[in-house]
């Protein structure tokens, strides 16, 4: 029978609650205690899956790039595999392949989960935005093996987009396997995305202000900041448990700040800007492209990846070996982050021929994550806009120091800031972009340039955007998703002036004491133990197919109880109205400081937006 079953499943939701409730009110700091505990949860686990994708893509890096075809992969001083790459191509046609095989091999695997094409970042706050906000667990394996298969097969993409999506995943997945709130999986949700940066970027709190920065252009979902943060601690701690503690560019010098430089950097950010412009242009051109091109989806990956190789073989056959320091295939192949490695070690004298390596070693970067992620390769955008930055930001020292030469530039200074300058504008993010490489450098020498650039360039590109879903700011968002929940201006939750106070039953009282409460037509029952906690929510319409059944001897309210929803006194009407949705439920109790004063109706909501009267 179904309402025998509907019991049966709120009883075992029932119980687990029991395990997770605070003793205090649902406003209290129990709730948020209880929040904190689950963002930790996220972070454990995404720390574990992000470890297990750091390690998986570099060990596939060097069996196939390295071992099998080769190459000599340039790496960043804190990667595995920094030291001691193969030299040459041992077999260069193999390079012809190998990027088609694995990012063709990426597409068919999103077959089982679409959701899974593409990078990540963007599809991450698409479901965010979306209007039921849902993410099936298949997602997680499907995302991780199509992003391990891109990625080690040579793919021009960064970890951070994919991982955005993993930790995302691995929150929401954890939100609903326990009774969790709509705020509270909102919050998981978000706390995800930084522990998976955190997990493979190495940047804990970077990685936790990315997270609530990049949803919208001009604001933030403040209320997940403390979640995100917690979550991306343990992330970091996990993983870095597991892979080592190495900063990723090693340990860099001190870059002491110069007021005189300021005028320089004013002029970077206007070409980053532009760099980061072409950068977005090339990537959503190839987009287009792939998607107006008539073939299956599954099928454009591989076509990029063979453009790649096919890029890297001709250039081999006409008997060109190197650009500039670095071999052909660390030009075209990987994340990049050795070529980034290059721009801020300052491995050369300041000159007009390093500036112009350097721009063309940024001009083939642009074009090999156009080909890999444009053509929905499983592989983020993250990466490549921070060596592309790198990369310009050098250029321009170089040249600047060059034709200053008593100016005493140091064009390691200037990757570093193009680095945050070019994603924090693309991205508008430029906040966390300064965290994230202050981060890196382990310093705050360049916490002024930083922020001089990186908020120059997000004026600069208002109208440019790396991920198309990003949304204005909250009061864009519409009511029903999780956009929905993090409310905004507009009405406000409150008691009406006759309202009928609601009857509520303890979580023992017998099955004839809340039928008798549902007879009276109170379309919900709350349960509050005997310590006036609210510890469950009966919906009555549950209750209208029971009967004398012998098999419901010993039924109580706990076990007819589902999640505890409620709406708090004063909150905007809109993050009510969104939980209620999302339970499925048209009744919810007003609480205040705990205790439950009044009812609020999704039919009186409805009528007073469309101008009837409320009861």
């Amino acid at each position: 029978m179904e309402w025998l079953d509907r019991i049966r499943s709120n009883r075992t939701t029932g119980r687990l609650a029991v395990l997770i409730r605070s003793s205090a009110g649902p406003l209290e700091l129990g709730m948020f205690s209880r929040t904190l505990l689950l963002a930790a949860g996220v972070g454990l686990f995404a720390g574990l899956v992000g470890a297990a994708f750091v390690a998986s893509v570099d060990v596939g890096q060097r069996l196939l790039l390295e071992h099998l075809a080769g190459a000599n992969l340039a790496r960043a001083a804190g990667e595995a595999g920094a030291v001691g790459a193969s030299p040459g191509l041992g077999i260069p046609w193999l390079l012809l392949v190998v990027p088609a095989s694995g990012a063709l091999l990426g597409g068919l695997l999103t077959r089982w989960a679409p959701e899974a094409f593409g990078g990540g970042g963007n599809q991450t706050i698409a479901t965010y935005h979306g209007a039921q906000a849902k993410v099936r667990p298949r997602l997680l394996p499907i995302k991780l093996l199509a992003s391990i298969a891109t990625l080690a097969s040579g793919g021009a993409g960064g970890r951070e987009g994919p991982a955005m999506q993993l930790g995302s995943s691995a929150g929401a997945i954890l939100a609903e396997w326990l009774p969790t709130t709509a705020r509270e999986r909102r919050l998981l949700f978000v706390a995800g995305i930084g522990a998976g940066i955190s997990a493979v970027f190495r940047t804990p709190l970077g990685a936790a202000l990315l997270a609530v920065e990049v949803l919208y252009r001009d604001d933030f979902d403040a209320e997940a900041l403390v979640p995100s943060v917690l979550a991306s601690v343990v992330s970091f701690a996990v993983s870095t448990s597991i892979l080592g503690t190495r900063p990723l560019f090693g340990i860099m010098p001190s870059h002491p700040f110069m007021v005189g430089h300021l005028p320089f950097y004013a002029v970077l950010a206007v070409v980053t800007s532009a760099a980061g412009a072409a950068f977005v242009w090339a990537l959503h051109g190839l987009r287009d492209l792939a998607k107006n091109s008539g073939l299956p989806r599954w099928a454009t990956p591989g076509l990029g990846g063979l453009a790649l190789g096919g890029i890297i073989v001709g250039v081999y056959a006409l008997g060109l070996g190197r650009i500039g320091p670095v071999s052909v295939e660390s030009a075209f192949l990987g994340g990049g982050y050795g070529l980034a490695q290059l721009a801020v070690a300052d491995v050369a004298e300041p000159s007009m021929v390093v500036a112009g390596w350097l721009l063309v070693l940024a001009v083939l970067r642009i074009g090999s994550t156009a080909l890999t992620v444009g053509s929905g390769g499983s592989a983020g955008d993250f990466a490549p806009a921070l060596v592309v930055g790198a990369l310009v930001g050098a250029a321009f020292g170089h040249a600047s120091a060059s034709l200053f030469p008593e100016s005493a530039i140091r064009p390691a200074s200037f990757a570093l800031v193009g680095m945050a300058t070019l994603y924090g504008g693309i991205a508008h993010v430029p906040l966390s972009a300064v965290v994230l490489v202050s981060e890196l450098a382990a310093s705050y020498d360049l916490l002024v340039p930083l922020m001089l650039g990186t908020v120059g360039a997000h004026i600069l590109l208002r109208r440019v955007k790396l991920y198309e879903s990003q949304r204005p700011n909250r009061k864009s968002g519409g009511v029903g998703g999780l956009a929905g929940a993090t409310g905004g201006d507009g009405p406000r939750v409150s008691v009406p002036a006759d309202g009928r106070p609601l009857k509520t039953v303890e979580p023992g009282a017998p099955l004839v004491a809340v039928m008798a409460v549902a007879s009276n037509g109170q379309p919900i029952i709350p349960v509050v133990d005997a310590r006036g906690a609210y510890a469950g929510l009966i919906d009555s319409t549950t209750l209208l197919a029971l009967s004398a059944d012998q098999q419901l001897q010993g039924i109580t309210a706990v076990d007819l109880a589902g999640p505890a929803i409620w709406a708090e006194q004063g909150e905007p009407v809109r993050e009510a109205v969104a939980r209620l949705l999302d339970a499925g439920l048209g009744h919810a109790p007003i609480v205040e400081h705990g205790r439950i004063i009044g009812l609020l109706s999704l039919s009186d909501v409805v009528k007073a937006a469309l101008g009837g009267e409320s009861r």
